[in-house]
């Protein structure tokens, strides 16, 4: 093939682009299939399978419908994968997850092709923030596919004559999938609408804020509550937690935040390059969404920095329009090596405040030094390709070529673990304390029992059977809300055949359980874990008839 044509099919196939990066992904997720997803994401199948056995949208089939689920689209996602594997939903789930990134990255690219290549989404699309989505079990890279359909449909020219009502609907759509996106959607909807029609755009107002208000009360109707009990419990100033929690969290919450900022930087560089109005309100609905979540959020598995990640398709797009048609300053070497500099010198300041993942971070926190370094190195390459007209023509398949470099020199370490969800939970167990002796409870005490619990992800699936009592609020609204009032009123009533202490972490918490009356009538058979297992006391031979029972007495 003639260099010629060779670099044509590079440079004019958005399929080729996509392509690789697909391959990127799939050598990215091999080696780490029997990496456990996020505890929080097997809350989606436990409510699923209760609906799919019981006709009944809940977490405790006796307590009725719960708002503990962030993301109510993807809990449709969720039922479906449950429908069709049931033992293999973690897998299912990563594949689902693997094709909104495809999407996701492929709508972008379409999107701003015209503008740089491509550059940019591919970037974002190949940052440890995007691929490590794919493991979480979560419902962020199904919001950055969503997100990225509404962008295509706000910004895209053959888009913008469209029906007034599709965009506001699939903003709607993006709110139910993460309620804090309507910082992100409602701006650049409206502003794009008034620069288009120089009028005020009252017919979206209308749909976009008549729908919120219909599907949020709709929502209030079914489960009690405006909003999910995790904003309640996640939200500093509403947050039932006590100040050694929220202490604790906030170095972690500038390890996540840290790796977003630096995967964000290049593109805010590039965005700066243009500041006209579209520029600026897409920048400034991120600043307040990326504010809001890092001054009022208690960072509780946001690995990878997720949390803060469903704004970066908007600065996506404001960094391809700054690269199309920068100010003519920029477009110097010297100021291109000056903001290569800046960016570097950042990353090394962040680095020196440990606000970026570390060697001995919680291994579900961890970031392959691989792919920190090749984000790094296609930030340089995003922000260099701006002087020479060559380069920006590559930059995209560079940054995707090193990638893959990256994806495929990472070894296999999974080929021989079992990914059925069964083996995934046991390998979660054995990575943390939290669940020291849920096995011998199960087998000598029962599947079928009711549980305390303050880590429920993994709880909620080994008790399916039977009740799981959330401590940290996200399944129980008395416990977010704390009504009627004490934990030995809940106790004595319900009397619960095993109480695993709060996480440590919980200090108040554990000071008022360990306080009352009712722990009285439990004895501690594990001691040696992060959340001391209590067995009631009429229950405890049967328990120690376990031989798993010894291990950890």
């Amino acid at each position: 093939m003639e260099p010629v044509a060779f670099k044509a099919i590079l440079t004019g196939s958005k399929r080729v682009l996509v392509l690789l990066y697909a391959l990127v992904l799939l050598g990215f997720l091999l080696p780490r299939l029997g990496v456990e997803p996020y505890d929080d994401s097997y809350f989606f199948k436990r409510v699923a399978v209760n609906l799919l056995d019981h006709a009944k949208l809940a977490w405790n089939l006796d307590e009725g419908p719960v708002y503990g689920l962030t993301s109510q689209t993807f809990q449709l996602v969720s039922l479906a994968t449950a429908a069709l594997a049931r033992d293999h939903f973690v897998l299912g789930v990563r594949l689902v997850l693997a094709l909104c990134l495809v999407a996701a990255c492929g709508g972008l690219v379409s999107l701003t092709r015209a503008w740089d290549r491509g550059s940019s989404a591919v970037y974002l699309s190949c940052s440890p923030v995007v691929l490590y989505m794919a493991l979480s079990g979560m419902e962020t890279a199904f919001a950055l596919a969503v997100l990225t359909a509404y962008l295509w449909l706000v910004y895209a020219n053959d888009a913008r004559q469209r029906a007034f009502w599709v965009a506001p609907a699939v903003a709607i759509f993006a709110c139910l999938t993460r309620p804090d996106v309507v910082v992100l959607v409602l701006p650049p909807l409206l502003f794009e609408r008034y620069r288009v029609s120089h009028r005020w755009p009252w017919r979206e107002a209308a749909v976009l804020g008549g729908g919120l208000v219909l599907v949020f009360s709709l929502l209030r109707l079914a489960y009690g509550t405006w909003l999910p009990l995790p904003f309640y419990a996640k939200t500093s100033f509403l947050s039932p937690y006590d100040a050694h929690f929220l202490a604790v969290s906030k170095p972690v919450q500038h390890l996540r935040f840290g790796l977003c900022v630096a995967v964000a930087l290049p593109l805010l560089l590039l965005a700066l390059g243009r500041l006209d109005a579209t520029n600026g309100v897409l920048l400034a609905s991120v600043l307040v969404y990326e504010s809001y979540l890092f001054v009022t959020t208690v960072d509780v598995m946001g690995m990878q920095g997720r949390f803060y990640a469903p704004a970066l398709p908007l600065l996506v797009v404001a960094a391809a329009r700054g690269a199309a048609r920068a100010h003519a300053a920029l477009e110097r070497p010297a100021v291109a090596l000056s903001a290569c500099a800046l960016y570097l010198g950042f990353l090394l300041a962040l680095g020196h405040a440990h606000w970026l993942p570390r060697a001995n971070d919680w291994w579900m926190d961890t970031v392959d030094p691989w792919w920190f370094g090749t984000t790094v190195a296609g930030g340089v390459v995003l922000l260099m390709s701006r002087p020479w007209r060559s380069t920006r023509e590559l930059a995209p398949f560079m940054v995707v070529l090193a990638s893959g470099v990256a994806s495929f020199g990472t070894p296999l370490e999974s080929g021989a673990q079992a990914l059925d969800d069964d083996a995934y939970l046991v390998r979660h167990a054995a990575h943390v304390t939290t669940y020291r002796g849920m096995d011998a409870l199960r087998h000598c005490v029962g599947s079928d029992i009711h549980v305390y619990h303050s880590e429920v992800g993994v709880t909620g699936l080994r008790f399916q059977a039977g009740k799981v009592t959330d401590l940290a609020g996200l399944w129980s609204p008395r416990w977010v809300f704390r009504r009627p009032g004490s934990f030995d009123e809940f106790c004595n009533a319900e009397r619960p055949e095993a109480i695993f202490l709060p996480h440590k972490n919980y200090q108040r918490l554990n000071q008022e359980i360990l306080a009352g009356t009712c722990i009285r009538d439990y004895r501690r058979v594990v001691a040696q874990s992060s959340c001391p297992l209590y067995v009631r006391a009429d229950l405890v031979s049967r328990y120690l008839s376990c031989p798993e029972a010894n291990e950890w007495r």
